[in-house]
């Protein structure tokens, strides 16, 4: 294949994936994060973040101020469950399989304190998502960096089990329940090993990343059972790697692995292409 042959066959592949360039799954409990929140009397107070209540942050060593998130995230690959879009407190894992083997049993992340839990399983509160290979390098071991961010709104107890910090240590289940009018979620793992997946169509990643970021946000009302704690929350939290569970060596053969696909977009298959083409033009100057 000629100079010219290979960069055109690089730019068709590109175009032909520009329309399926939202394709993707993302799953992963390797991070934990973060949790601040600022209470207002309504909705349109915490929109515009006047007149502020109460705030509370999850920095108390004792009620361990980072928790475990897990999160699964997919569009339009069928045979990753396309429509379920999560993120929620990593409390399943358990150190005694005889109470369970995800009961959460001497889990840390078990408790109420710096819950949080926007369990959607339909997409049916999702807005906008996306994710891509925003560095794609076919086979390198550790060299792609993947990025995934979405949105959306409307998450309620009653249908999605959607539950928030209520700012106090412990207590119920029951007192953290209410609806997300918003929320937001960012990820970007890097060191992942990217192949072809000829099966789903994507680069999949099945390795853990080296380093984890993000961040997740929005406005939950707490409904709950107790009227002390109802009110509008503006939350946030930074996402990093790190991980209770996978801590756990008792825990090493039930600890779920990471797992990244999505289509490179047009512009990265371009790079790519290039990146190939001098490479070839390397190998012709011997």
């Amino acid at each position: 294949m000629n100079t010219r042959t290979l960069l055109v066959a690089a730019l068709a592949v590109s175009a032909s994936l520009s329309v399926s360039q939202n394709r993707f799954f993302m799953s992963s409990d390797l991070m934990s994060y973060d949790l601040t929140m600022t209470k207002y009397a309504s909705l349109i107070d915490a929109q515009n973040e006047v007149n502020a209540l109460d705030s509370y942050t999850l920095t108390d060593p004792a009620t361990n101020d980072r928790r475990d998130l897990g999160t699964y995230f997919v569009h339009d690959v069928a045979t990753f469950d396309d429509d379920q879009a999560i993120f929620l407190t990593a409390w399943y894992y358990t150190t005694d399989p005889n109470n369970g083997a995800y009961s959460g049993w001497g889990n840390p992340n078990n408790t109420n304190t710096g819950f949080v839990q926007m369990y959607d399983d339909n997409a049916s509160t999702v807005t906008s998502r996306n994710a891509n290979w925003d560095v794609l390098n076919e086979g390198v071991a550790d060299g792609s960096v993947f990025s995934m961010s979405a949105s959306g709104a409307g998450a309620t107890n009653a249908d999605e089990f959607a539950r928030l910090w209520h700012g106090a240590v412990g207590g119920a289940g029951s007192l953290t329940r209410g609806t997300f009018h918003s929320w937001d979620f960012f990820y970007q793992a890097t060191g992942l090993t990217a192949n072809w997946d000829p099966t789903h169509g994507l680069y999949t990643a099945f390795d853990e990343a080296t380093t984890v970021e993000g961040a997740i946000g929005g406005i939950f009302e707490n409904t709950g059972t107790d009227s002390q704690y109802h009110g509008f929350y503006r939350f946030g939290g930074s996402l990093v790697i790190d991980s209770w569970a996978a801590s756990q060596s008792s825990l090493n053969g039930d600890f779920a692995s990471s797992a990244y696909g999505a289509v490179p977009e047009p512009a990265t298959m371009t790079v790519l292409g290039l990146a190939a083409l001098a490479g070839l033009r390397k190998r012709s100057r011997k």
